[in-house]
């Protein structure tokens, strides 16, 4: 029977050797021997990439290099985003008195800041089912819950410079503040 027997000088030597058969696979693989593999891991072909997806990750949509001058020159309000790149998501360029900004459906894409209150906003009434107790004692209600309801309007604005409008149902039992809904906001 064979004996072989391995002591604690031998770990170098089988390490070193499992790394050199290692190291020799590896430049094996690659097409060309050159060891230098045509693709490290994955493609960029391989990945479905959108202005979505870019805008979340960068801040401003596909094609542009990592200040987002690739589309255009930067010609908004404070020189961070270009014409271009508003149009690009779904926007139209407005002059206001300090430059232009971007009229935006709904709200600021990330990378993009609000400018004042630009806004559009839509009339909506609101209604607060508001719980209240006639008799309250030992933290307890003795005549169990009531509900009133609230409701409050607010009138929407066509695009201006105009503070989003706010409401309040008006009972005392009713607490909350309800905000018209923004149908455009102005971004640079």
């Amino acid at each position: 029977m064979v004996k072989i027997e391995v002591g604690k000088s031998d770990s170098f030597w089988i390490a070193f050797v499992i790394v050199l058969v290692g190291v020799g696979f590896v430049y094996a693989y690659t097409v060309d021997e050159s060891g230098d593999p045509a693709v490290m891991g994955h493609s960029a072909d391989e990945l479905e990439v959108s202005d979505v997806f870019c805008t979340k990750i960068t801040g401003h949509a596909c094609g542009y290099d990592d200040n987002g001058t690739g589309m255009g020159e930067l010609d908004l309000l404070n020189g961070l985003h270009s014409s271009e790149q508003c149009v690009a998501l779904g926007g139209v360029v407005e002059s206001v008195d300090e430059g232009d900004i971007c009229r935006m459906p709904l709200g600021c894409p990330g990378g993009w800041l609000p400018h004042n209150d630009w806004t559009t906003t839509e009339s909506k009434t609101f209604y607060e089912a508001c719980p209240f107790c006639i008799v309250f004692r030992d933290d307890m209600c003795q005549t169990g819950w009531q509900s009133l309801h609230g409701t409050c309007s607010v009138t929407g604005h066509n695009w201006g410079d105009e503070e989003v409008e706010i409401c309040t149902p008006g009972s005392v039992h009713c607490v909350g503040v309800f905000s018209a809904p923004v149908l455009e906001r102005g971004c640079y």
